[in-house]
């Protein structure tokens, strides 16, 4: 102990009173400062998140209100009342009732408005978008998130990210001028072909090649006792064994099913801008999303399940297909779902390479007309606030609509899904 001049005793390593009091007034005021920043933060973030919800409420709330003349005014736009738009109608010159888009009046005739047309080309070119793009997509996810190695994920990577980079207008004036014109030579020179339905096989056949190539190389990758010239040996022989099978599918559904396929996919229209080549070219505009998403599902899978399932014996290619694709659905129907609003709202390819022809037809080798193309074509043309513009209104209002069940439903199947694989 030592003594103060005013002769108190003071007890080593006790500060004196007072003496920590500036210490604490600077933690105190750090304290405030990271509070007020927190508050701001967090005021900034609620603030951003507002403003989405309010600009989608905004867009939403425009496009009803637009919409609505049709409704509470039907004497001013009576050709395009709901009963109008939405069921057949027996125009003059069509001897039955049905669904006509021809938004330029005719000498003495009417504007007609048959949405559902429009409803049915935007589904047709997904669906056909679907198919050429979701296989791919997802093949080429597995690949890259379980068998490829890094340099090789670096560089599929890349360039499926190239490709998102892509305008949609290129890719639609490359299918106008360059694809469309292969298809048609194509077409009128094996005219006998697609009118027999046997093009259908054409798609089988790629099937059978894809599936069929996939095992075979997959099994060969991830063999541990070939040398890497063997693979390459086996992998080329696998390619050969994968065209020799799809041939013979082909040959084989040309000679047993010919009398079937005829009368169901027999083309008996086509046109050189067709659901087809435009199903194709957008399928090309979406294989990034779809290709992102799947791929960030299945590397979020946790290593314990390939761990667990190589370690009961199984092989790489039965750990992808039977463990890592099943914990991996969820995100990969998110990324299917993803893909197919964006082939709903898609424009210019659709635009260039679908030929606009607003008709009721399943036929792939005929035209069509979606909500998008029909907005983006006829919305200049239209003097504000007639039945026209309106219509136009309430076909964004619809397709806005539908995204929005679409992305609600994903959210819902995607939450069932996670609770039944016990993921996430």
């Amino acid at each position: 102990m030592s003594q103060t001049r005013n002769g108190t005793a003071e007890t080593p390593g006790i500060a004196a009173p007072g003496a920590g009091a500036p210490r604490i007034e600077k933690l105190a005021a750090m304290l405030k400062r990271a509070n007020t920043a927190d508050k701001f933060g967090r005021w900034v973030i609620t603030a951003a998140a507002t403003l989405v919800l309010l600009g989608v409420a905004m867009i939403l709330i425009f496009l009803t209100m637009e919409s609505l003349p049709l409704i509470l005014e039907p004497e001013k736009h009576h050709g395009g009342t709901l009963n109008k738009m939405l069921l057949p109608q027996k125009y003059e010159g069509y001897r039955e009732p049905q669904y006509v888009w021809q938004t330029e009046a005719s000498e003495g005739g009417e504007e007609k408005f048959g949405v559902p047309l429009l409803l049915w080309g935007t589904l047709k070119g997904a669906l056909w978008a679907m198919i050429f793009s979701a296989p791919l997509a997802i093949l080429t996810a597995l690949f890259v998130a379980e068998f490829s190695s890094p340099n090789s994920r670096t560089i599929i990577k890349s360039s499926i990210e190239l490709l998102a980079g892509v305008p949609t207008v290129v890719i639609g004036f490359i299918a106008f001028v360059t694809l469309s014109p292969v298809l048609n030579h194509y077409v009128v020179t094996h005219a006998a072909y697609f009118s027999n339905g046997l093009w259908i096989g054409f798609l089988l056949q790629i099937l059978v090649f894809a599936l069929v190539a996939a095992a075979l190389c997959a099994r060969i990758l991830t063999s541990r006792k070939m040398s890497k010239a063997s693979k390459i040996a086996f992998m080329a022989g696998a390619l050969g064994v994968s065209f020799i099978a799809a041939f013979l599918v082909g040959r084989g559904l040309e000679y047993a099913a010919a009398p079937v396929l005829r009368p169901l996919f027999g083309v008996t229209k086509y046109t050189q801008l067709n659901a087809v080549l435009a199903g194709f070219c957008l399928g090309f505009a979406i294989i990034p999303i779809i290709f992102s998403v799947a791929d960030d599902a299945m590397r979020a899978v946790p290593n314990s399940f390939r761990e667990a399932s190589l370690a009961l014996g199984a092989s790489p290619w039965e750990t992808a297909m039977r463990v890592i694709l099943p914990a991996a659905v969820p995100g990969i129907y998110a990324a299917l779902m993803l893909g197919l609003a964006r082939a709903v709202g898609e424009t210019m390819i659709i635009l260039m390479a679908s030929g606009n022809t607003p008709i009721f037809d399943a036929s792939p080798f005929t035209g069509m007309r979606t909500m998008s193309a029909a907005i983006a074509i006829e919305a200049s043309e239209k003097a504000r606030f007639s039945t026209g513009y309106h219509v136009l209104f309430f076909v964004g209002a619809l397709l806005f609509l539908i995204t929005l069940v679409l992305n609600a439903a994903t959210a819902q199947v995607i939450y069932r899904l996670k609770k039944r694989y016990h993921v996430g």
